[in-house]
């Protein structure tokens, strides 16, 4: 028994169906991302948001030198200026200048001082917002009065010392002193973060959903047993061309019989074979024969349906199956199916038991109306299914 799982074409239609229906589990996976990650971005950011830091800046004018090898004056970037001021030459001034202050019995700089040199980095940066002649630099500390002095020592250093050092400078003066600070505003944007958050745990569920079900051996469409097993599909028991699908079979199977025997047969034995456990024979059998009330088609073929169980419970079923005209199979719809079907299939190969007609059982028939009520749904299960109705 050969089985094309390889072979079997990707249906896009049957995946944005199924998607369809599973869309609430989608959206639940993206209300608990949502409220995962969104909801602790604004625990952390919002409800713990740590007390609001104090930032002292000042503003300089740097008067550089003439370049001697290129035209204009030399100049100092962002990113070297934060070097710069973030160097222990420059931190020795800073710390120079904070003792000075403590000697004249400044409070803010006494903290300041016992911050260390480590946490002066970090409250240090400088900024070049509109001219590379007019740097700012910025203290930002967790007190007021600490970034005031941190700031104004940084002011002294940059004037004396430092200006000093730099070959490029000629002269740096303060044109606007740290003699405030300003609250920190954090940067917290919990509406977006929340978008953010949904947009992402969207996005993951629906490719996990896709992975799943392209990962999975399900089988949702009549069409699948003979795309991927090579059955005879007669569809499912509740649509509307399985009546005229079912006659088709049992009538080639009557007639071989009468062939065989010579003289009419009596009576056509047809044994019905659950593929999986999960379906009761009985019950099958006894749609089957509400659906032989009920059905015009029938030309008086005398027919007895058998019950038998699936194979996976019950082994000794090949020899039933052997000695009945023939035997339908009935294979339940739904995920992880596959594969238990195809071991089921090779069982009764070496039996020497070929099914006369496979259909779905406890199918969705929502879904395959759905999917066969899309444009050019009709032809296609004109063509692929060789005329069975779903």
């Amino acid at each position: 028994m050969e089985v094309s799982y390889g072979k079997e074409p990707f249906d896009l239609r049957l995946m944005c169906l199924r998607l369809c229906r599973n869309l609430w589990k989608i959206l639940a996976v993206t209300v608990v991302g949502t409220l995962l990650f969104g909801g602790g971005y604004y625990v952390k950011n919002v409800v713990l948001q740590p007390d609001p830091g104090y930032a002292a800046s000042s503003t300089y004018k740097v008067e550089y030198k003439e370049n001697p090898n290129a035209a204009g004056a030399y100049y100092i970037n962002e990113a070297t200026w934060n070097t710069m001021i973030h160097t222990g030459e420059f931190l020795d001034g800073v710390e120079k200048h904070l003792q000075e202050a403590v000697e004249r019995g400044d409070n803010g700089a006494s903290e300041a001082l016992s911050l260390g040199r480590d946490q002066w980095i970090a409250d240090l940066s400088a900024t070049l917002p509109s001219d590379f002649s007019v740097p700012v630099t910025q203290a930002a500390t967790q007190d007021p009065e600490m970034s005031i002095a941190l700031a104004h020592a940084v002011e002294d250093t940059m004037c004396d010392e430092f200006a000093e050092s730099i070959v490029e400078i000629d002269r740096i003066k303060v044109l606007d002193h740290g003699d405030f600070a300003e609250v920190v505003a954090p940067d917290v944007r919990p509406v977006r973060a929340v978008i953010l958050a949904a947009v992402l745990s969207l996005f993951f569920a629906v490719v996990l959903f896709l992975l799943v079900e392209i990962s999975q051996d399900s089988i949702w469409l009549p069409a699948t047993l003979r795309r991927r097993y090579g059955l005879n599909s007669l569809g499912t028991v509740r649509s509307v061309g399985f009546a005229e699908n079912l006659m088709y079979t049992l009538e080639k199977v009557y007639d071989k019989k009468q062939a065989k025997e010579s003289e009419n047969a009596e009576i056509c034995r047809v044994a019905v074979c659950v593929a999986l456990p999960e379906a009761d024979p009985k019950e099958v059998v006894e749609d089957l024969q509400k659906l032989a009330k009920t059905d015009k088609t029938r030309k008086g073929i005398p027919v007895e349906y058998v019950a038998v169980p699936s194979p996976l419970l019950c082994p000794e079923s090949g020899e039933t199956l052997r000695k009945a005209d023939a035997f339908l199979l009935a294979v339940p719809a739904g995920e992880r199916v596959g594969k238990r079907l195809e071991a089921v299939l090779e069982y009764l190969h070496t039996q020497d038991c070929s099914a006369s007609g496979a259909f779905l059982w406890n199918a969705d028939e929502q879904l395959i109306r759905s999917y066969y009520f899309l444009p050019g749904a009709i032809q296609t299960q004109n063509t692929e299914h060789g005329g069975e109705q779903a």
